[in-house]
C-alpha cells in the first residue's frame, strides 16, 4: 500500500482501514510546521494508524533518519520481505519526535529488530530527551548492532554508559539489574577519537556485567587516550557541554538526499 497525503487524511485512513495481510506499507505524510497540542495529537493518531497497519512479520532492521527537518523511518524484515517506510516532512518539534519514537517502540513487530540505525543531524541532539531514547532501547532487546551515523546523539551513548555503570554497581551490591540492549555486539560511530574512546569505555564496563561488545582497543596506543578519557568523564559528570564533546574535524553527512 502506497499512501501520500496530508496528515489529516493519512491519520483518518490508517485508523479506518484494516489490512491484516499487508506486506508493504509506504507512507509519505505531508505536514505543516507546528508544535501545538492539536498537531501533536494528530501525529500521535498518525503513528497509531501506522502501528495498526504495519506488516506484522518481525522486522530485522530499523533505520531512523533525520535530515533538514524531514524524518524517514524505514522498517525492513530481511527474512520475510515485510517493509514499512514512513516519511514525515516538517518535523521540528521535540515532543513530536519523541512521540514517534515511543509509538515505534510500542509496535510488537519492531521488538525483533537486530540492526538499529539512528542517522540524525546535529540539531536533533537537544530535541529528544534521554528518557525517550531509554524507552526505545528498553523495547529492543534483540538488537545486536547499533549504528549512530555521522553525528551520534550524545545522550544515547551517555544512556548506554550510565546504564552499564549502574548495572555494575548493582552487581557489586548483589542486586539484580537490567542492561540495555543486552544482545548488542557492535556500536558504530563517526571516526572521532572522543566518540570512539567513549564506546571503548562503554565496552569495558559492559564486559564486567556479562554484556560485552566490540572494543576500540587500538585507541589505547594513543598518547592522548587518558586525556580524552578524562574529558569524557567530565562530560558524563555534567562538567563539559555536548558541544565540547565534538571533535574539531566535523563530518559532512547532512545532505538532503540521505535515505535508507
Amino acid at each position: 500500500m502506497d499512501l501520500q497525503a496530508n496528515i489529516q487524511f493519512c491519520s483518518g485512513f490508517l485508523n479506518g482501514v484494516k489490512a491484516p495481510a499487508l506486506v508493504e506499507l509506504d507512507v509519505e505524510c505531508n505536514t505543516t510546521d507546528g508544535a501545538d497540542d492539536a498537531y501533536q495529537f494528530m501525529m500521535s493518531m498518525f503513528m497509531i494508524g501506522i502501528s495498526t497497519n504495519a506488516p506484522r512479520d518481525p522486522y530485522d532492521v530499523l533505520t531512523t533518519i533525520y535530515r533538514k527537518s524531514k524524518l524517514w523511518v524505514c522498517l525492513r524484515g530481511s527474512r520475510t520481505g515485510a517493509f514499512c517506510r514512513i516519511i514525515v516532512p516538517q518535523v521540528n518539534d521535540g515532543p513530536v519526535l519523541e512521540g514517534i519514537l515511543q509509538k515505534l517502540a510500542n509496535i510488537p513487530s519492531v521488538h525483533s529488530t537486530k540492526s538499529l540505525n539512528i542517522i540524525l543531524s546535529k540539531d536533533v541532539h537537544s530535541k529528544v530527551t534521554e528518557e525517550a531514547w531509554l524507552y526505545l532501547f528498553e523495547h529492543l532487546n534483540m538488537a545486536s548492532s547499533l549504528n549512530l551515523g555521522d553525528y551520534p546523539v550524545p545522550c544515547i551513548l551517555k544512556n548506554l554508559y550510565c546504564n552499564a555503570r549502574g548495572a555494575l554497581e548493582a552487581k557489586k551490591q548483589g542486586k539484580k539489574s537490567t542492561i540495555l540492549l543486552p544482545l548488542l555486539e557492535t556500536i558504530t560511530v563517526a571516526a572521532s577519537s572522543k566518540l570512539c574512546v567513549l564506546v571503548d569505555m562503554i565496552a569495558e564496563v559492559r564486559e564486567t556485567v556479562g554484556a560485552p561488545i566490540d572494543r576500540y582497543v587500538a585507541l589505547r596506543e594513543m598518547d592522548t587516550y587518558h586525556a580524552v578519557q578524562e574529558h569524557i568523564t567530565s562530560w558524563l559528570e555534567g562538567n563539559v557541554t555536548d558541544a565540547q564533546m565534538e571533535d574539531d574535524n566535523e563530518s559532512v553527512g547532512d545532505s538532503d538526499d540521505t535515505e535508507d
